[in-house]
């Protein structure tokens, strides 16, 4: 019988509901490969967020990267995010 996948996206600290996103799935959300995603965070690329390490494994928190994101698109239609 097939192992059923569990999602990749996880679900911590239920009572806020603040979802974590694996490196991974960052990488390929952004079209980039996952050192690109590890520098920018280090960094702080752009206002890139901070990347969450939990049993030596990378995350990101979704609240944060939709926030980049609304930030990029608005800079780059010209509007205030």
């Amino acid at each position: 019988m097939p192992k059923e996948a569990m999602p990749r996206t996880i679900t911590v600290e239920v009572a806020t509901g603040e979802q974590l996103v694996p490196l991974s799935d960052i990488a390929s959300e952004f079209g980039l490969c996952s050192q690109s995603i590890k520098n920018w965070a280090a960094k702080n690329t752009g206002g890139f967020p901070k990347l969450v390490k939990i049993n030596k494994r990378l995350f990101g928190r979704r609240s944060e990267l939709d926030a980049f994101k609304n930030a990029q698109f608005a800079a780059a239609s010209g509007k205030a995010a």
